[in-house]
């Protein structure tokens, strides 16, 4: 007789420790349903504030995660990697977050196989806030003033206007984005 034991994966549960409530708004300690919840809703409903488009090469990753590491620790965000090496995948991933609302996302993947990169030469650095009365500007403003100051490498820069949350498309888990 063959038995298979098959475990399912909720949501956040292969999160770093200490990410869900950093970076999106969960109490500290493991996922209650609440908690999964909470995490569900401040992810779907993140603004998109603000954009870098920076120039960079794989050989660049080294000099990006330093200016990201360094801008992090200097105001206090918690940062995590969660960047892959492997046989067939390489990823730059690192978040930069604080639990009143923001999330700092550099996020670059390169596949051996699988869907191609439609920018390979450029980097996103994103930055979302989950909490509407959080004070985003002065940060991102420091953020941009850092990339000028530190990579000698073009740049864009770009300030998305916020979605409605009457605009948004939500998954059925997520009911609302009105605070």
């Amino acid at each position: 007789m063959l038995s298979i034991v098959a475990a399912c994966q909720r949501p956040f549960d292969r999160s770093p420790d200490g990410y869900t409530a950093a970076c999106l708004g969960t109490p500290e300690g493991p996922l209650s349903v609440a908690g999964r919840e909470i995490a569900k809703r401040n992810s779907v409903c993140s603004d998109d504030r603000l954009r870098i488009s920076a120039a960079a090469t794989r050989e660049d990753w080294p000099d990006l995660t330093n200016l990201v590491t360094e801008f992090g620790r200097s105001r206090a965000l918690r940062m995590f990697d969660t960047s892959v090496q492997n046989d067939q995948i390489q990823s730059l991933e690192l978040h930069l977050c604080s639990p009143e609302g923001v999330h700092i996302l550099v996020h670059k993947r390169i596949y051996k196989e699988g869907p191609a990169d439609p920018d390979p030469s450029h980097i996103p650095i994103m930055f979302l806030t989950y909490e509407k009365k959080f004070d985003w500007k002065p940060l991102a403003d420091e953020l941009v003033a850092a990339f000028k100051e530190k990579w000698q490498r073009p740049m864009e820069i770009s300030w998305p206007e916020p979605i409605p949350p009457a605009e948004r498309a939500l998954p059925d888990s997520v009911a609302s984005c009105d605070s």
